[in-house]
């Protein structure tokens, strides 16, 4: 299967198994994540568990229909794109789903380049993502070079109170970038000071692994 173009995960809700499977295989061939449903409730369910970047709901669902489904959505304060889809489009149902916060319509059965081009609409580039993450990405391996030179001078001047501020913001920031050498470095600074209370040889070495965690993430 060729690699996704498109970033997001996308919740599809649809009650005929062979219909959702057809729409799910174009989905993934789009999308990084497809998330099947069968039913409204199911799909509420789904939804509770991770937060989709766009829902497909068909309208004439079992149980609670796809009107019913988009109002609980709504009502739940999600206000991620939800597209209806059905092989009625009528003005009626196209008013309806507006009505509800909807924001548009697929029709049954489905055209592989129309439902590209909602995707397109609605979800983020793959590229585009991959670029602001390395932006991300770039940017905090910056600021932990920063940290690490103000961490050396705190270390140095025995400034405890210092180290203490310095090495806990940088095992904070670690955790969002799954920087796990680097966060128990800190970590070690952390316990040199509250339970030496910063004995020379024990923080200089704390500090050293901090230093070369900080040096390998650069290079990475």
């Amino acid at each position: 299967m060729p690699k996704p173009q498109l970033t997001g995960r996308v919740l599809l809700i649809e009650d005929a198994r062979d219909v959702r499977t057809v729409i799910a295989r174009l989905l993934a061939f789009n999308c990084a994540e497809v998330i099947e449903c069968a039913s409204g409730e199911d799909g509420l369910a789904a939804i509770r568990e991770a937060t989709p970047d766009l829902a497909i709901i068909d309208l004439g669902l079992p149980g609670i229909s796809g009107f019913e489904t988009l109002r609980a959505i709504r009502t739940d304060g999600h206000d991620f794109p939800c597209l209806a889809l059905s092989g009625e489009s009528t003005v009626a149902n196209h008013t309806r789903w507006l009505e509800l916060d909807g924001q548009g319509f697929v029709r049954k059965p489905v055209a592989r380049r129309a439902l590209e081009g909602h995707l397109r609409r609605w979800l983020e580039p793959m590229d585009k993502q991959t670029s602001a993450t390395a932006s991300l990405q770039s940017r905090f391996v910056s600021s932990m070079v920063e940290s690490t030179s103000a961490l050396r001078e705190a270390v140095k001047r025995r400034d405890l109170d210092r180290v203490m501020e310095i090495a806990h913001r940088m095992k904070g920031t670690c955790g969002a970038f799954r920087a796990s050498e680097l966060s128990s470095a800190a970590a070690r600074v952390l316990h040199c000071v509250e339970a030496d209370s910063g004995e020379s040889e024990r923080l200089d070495k704390a500090f050293a692994e901090v230093a070369e965690a900080v040096a390998r993430l650069a290079a990475q």
